[in-house]
C-alpha cells in the first residue's frame, strides 16, 4: 500500500511542480498588465473610439473608413520599404502568449502597425472631441504601446516613430475631412431653412404681405 502511495507521489509531484511553474509564468502582475495594454492598445483604442463617436454618425463612419485605409497604407509601406524587425527578439512578442511568430507582410517592421494604428485613433479622437481627459488617456495608451513594441523588440525606435507619424497624419487628415463634411451638412440644413427671395424682400422692406380674399 505504502509503495503504491509512493509511486503516485513520484508521478504526481512533477506534474504539480510544472503546473505551479506554468501558473507563475502566466500570473498577472502590474507590469504584465501594462504590457498587455500596450500590446492590445490599438484594438482597445478602436473599440473606445466607436463608443465615443457612436452618437455622431458622420464622425463614426469616416473614422471607420479611415481606420481601414490606415491599415492598407501600413501594409503597402511595409511591402515597399521591406525593413526587417529587430534581429534580437525577447522570448515573447505577445506578453499574454508564448512567442507569436510573424508571417507574410508582418515579417517587416517599418512602419510599426501598432504605432500607426493607435496614433491614428488618438489623432482622430483628439480632433473630434476636444476633451482633455480623453485626449490624455489616448496619449498615455499610445505611448505605452510604442514602449511595449520596442521593449519586446518587435520594432526599432525608428519604426515606431515613423508609424506614429504616419498614423497622426492619416488620423488628422480623416478628422479634417469629417469636420468639413459635417460643416457642409449643417450649412445645407441652414440653407434649407433660410427664407426665400420673396420672404427676404418682405423682411428688408418691413412690409407685410397683402392677402386678397375673394368670395
Amino acid at each position: 500500500m505504502y509503495k503504491n502511495i509512493y509511486i503516485i507521489y513520484i508521478i504526481y509531484m512533477p506534474y504539480t511542480a510544472r503546473a505551479a511553474t506554468a501558473r507563475a509564468a502566466t500570473a498577472i502582475t502590474p507590469l504584465s498588465f501594462i504590457d498587455a495594454l500596450g500590446y492590445y492598445g490599438p484594438y482597445l483604442a478602436f473599440l473606445i473610439s466607436i463608443f465615443l463617436l457612436y452618437k455622431t454618425k458622420t464622425y463614426l463612419f469616416i473614422y471607420l473608413v479611415g481606420f481601414a485605409t490606415n491599415m492598407i497604407i501600413n501594409y503597402v509601406l511595409k511591402g515597399i520599404i521591406k525593413e526587417a524587425r529587430p534581429a534580437t527578439k525577447s522570448p515573447i512578442s505577445n506578453p499574454l502568449l508564448s512567442n507569436s511568430p510573424h508571417s507574410g507582410i508582418h515579417i517587416y517592421g517599418m512602419p510599426s502597425g501598432h504605432a500607426e494604428g493607435i496614433f491614428y485613433s488618438t489623432a482622430y479622437i483628439i480632433g473630434a472631441l476636444h476633451n482633455f481627459k480623453i485626449s490624455a488617456f489616448f496619449l498615455l495608451l499610445s505611448f505605452n504601446t510604442i514602449i511595449q513594441r520596442v521593449r519586446y523588440k518587435n520594432h526599432t525606435i525608428a519604426q515606431v516613430i515613423v508609424g506614429s507619424i504616419v498614423g497622426i497624419i492619416v488620423g488628422y487628415g480623416f478628422y479634417t475631412y469629417a469636420k468639413k463634411t459635417l460643416e457642409g451638412s449643417l450649412r445645407e440644413k441652414r440653407a434649407d431653412n433660410a427664407p426665400n427671395a420673396q420672404q427676404l424682400a418682405l423682411i428688408q422692406s418691413d412690409k407685410q404681405p397683402i392677402v386678397l380674399f375673394m368670395d
